[in-house]
């Protein structure tokens, strides 16, 4: 399961309807990017991440990212 560091919103290019999520995740000492399925019946995608990595996707693009708020190891 793991930590959410942060969520991503944004519209897909080729589909201006279409919204698409991804998230970035810390379990242990490692990180992941889950790629949440654009359609139904498609499986989330999983890609490991180094920290420098995950930084960089921090500074992507800053306007579509949503931090999330962690308090005493509990995501809000």
């Amino acid at each position: 399961m793991g930590i959410t560091i942060a969520t991503r919103r944004f519209t897909d290019d080729l589909d201006l309807n279409t919204t698409l999520v991804d998230r970035m995740v810390r379990r242990g000492r490692r990180f992941y990017l889950i790629e949440e399925p654009a359609r139904p019946g498609e499986a989330a995608r999983e890609i490991r991440y180094k920290r420098r990595e995950v930084f960089e996707w921090l500074r992507l693009m800053p306007e579509e990212i949503e931090r999330a708020v962690i308090v005493n190891g509990t995501t809000l």
